[in-house]
């Protein structure tokens, strides 16, 4: 009983800390900005020192790969990674040998970490992060097709069919276009991974944190009043 007590308390001291944190200044009326409050809250991404978050800024490969590579299960990753321009030490190298690992990064002889990524390159990282494709890649139908790449086609199509991609309203999916901050965000928030930093689900991310033994599985696992007391 005094154990259940005490693990109770550290999630009511959680949650009335959970909200503790400065919203970025510049996402009030965003489109994209309650979805970028939540991350930040869940400190899953961070803004910049300034306070502001710029979600309109465009992002490159090694922050894609350190935002995708944090909200995927953790994994022992390799040792070695052939990149030329990823070495140990880089404050991305973990992140891009977990999603090499993975199968998220093709291997290659150069990563670009400082190139801004295009919204087909996102769009497959995250797709092969989670597992995500389609055979049934003709059912694109956005005006520009056309400019879809071959090996990222069965990734778009997926995410189109989970509804984690839309398009735009002039029917064009811009796969060309570097993606923004808040559209990665958006993608990446679809796979229902990323939780309010005040929800059962969030603190209990927060008493983990750090620990990487075997735990319940409750990334994808609702949790309710019948399963509670387990994974408490």
């Amino acid at each position: 009983m005094k154990k259940k007590l005490s693990i109770l308390l550290a999630c009511l001291m959680l949650a009335s800390s959970a909200t503790a944190f400065a919203a970025p200044s510049d996402i009030n009326g965003h489109w994209c900005g309650e979805i970028i409050e939540k991350w930040v809250g869940a400190e899953k991404i961070s803004g910049y020192p300034d306070g502001t978050f710029k979600p309109d800024n465009f992002i490159t490969r090694a922050e894609f790969a350190k935002i995708l590579a944090s909200i995927v299960p953790p994994m022992p990753y390799l040792d070695e990674i052939d990149f030329k321009d990823v070495k140990e030490g880089d404050w991305y190298y973990e992140s891009v040998a977990a999603l090499v690992t993975l199968g998220a990064v093709s291997k290659a002889e150069y990563f670009n970490p400082s190139k801004q990524i295009t919204r087909q390159e996102a769009m497959t990282m995250a797709g092969r992060a989670f597992y995500y494709s389609s055979p049934e890649s003709d059912i694109l139908n956005f005006a520009d097709n056309d400019q879809i790449a071959d090996y990222a086609k069965e990734y778009i199509a997926a995410l189109c069919e989970a509804g984690l991609v839309s398009g735009y309203e002039d029917n064009t999916i811009r796969p060309l276009n570097n993606i923004t901050r808040a559209e990665s965000i958006k993608i990446l928030d679809g796979f229902g991974v990323v939780y309010d930093a005040a929800s059962l689900e969030g603190i209990m991310e927060k008493i983990y944190a750090g620990a990487y033994e075997e735990k319940p599985p409750v990334m994808y696992t609702r949790i309710d009043s019948e399963n509670v007391n387990y994974f408490l």
